[in-house]
């Protein structure tokens, strides 16, 4: 919205999505690999849940007659509240690791990894509440996306 770079988000407000899968401000956009969707382990279950996350929510978008897909703050916040607490259980955080070297934790010291099982993923990308998005109709196709829509890739 209104052409904020995510990567200037991110560096400026951390790494953070909903679920790996959505973030304020960015509507009707989805990542499969956000922070915060992937439990260590199995990439590929990821995939199938944050898919399935965003399936769901494109689906609900069409039921609802609407054109625009937007993860609400509020939920987003509160996911990312319980992200944080709960890495501090996490292994990376415990005196094993301390004073390692690792590329599991990034220049804020967080690891955007999701603290939660592959089970929880899995549940809770495809019975999440559907009202953690804001739906609307767009009025007007936003400047940045008409002046770009004849550019290749």
């Amino acid at each position: 919205r209104g052409g904020q770079d995510l990567g200037e988000f991110w560096d400026r407000h951390r790494f953070q999505s909903y679920q790996g899968v959505s973030v304020p401000g960015y509507p009707n956009m989805f990542s499969i690999t956000g922070p915060y969707g992937f439990v260590l382990g199995s990439y590929l279950w990821m995939i199938e849940a944050t898919s399935a996350h965003l399936a769901r929510a494109i689906a609900e978008t069409k039921r609802r007659g609407a054109t625009v897909c937007e993860i609400r703050q509020e939920a987003h916040d509160e996911y990312f509240r319980k992200c944080l607490k709960r890495q501090e259980k996490n292994f990376l955080f415990t005196d094993v690791c301390a004073g390692s070297n690792t590329y599991y934790l990034d220049q804020n010291g967080d690891s955007p990894f999701r603290p939660t099982t592959h089970g929880e993923m899995y549940w809770q990308n495809r019975h999440y509440n559907l009202d953690v998005y804001r739906y609307s109709t767009a009025s007007v196709v936003p400047e940045t996306v008409a002046s770009t829509a004849g550019e290749s890739v």
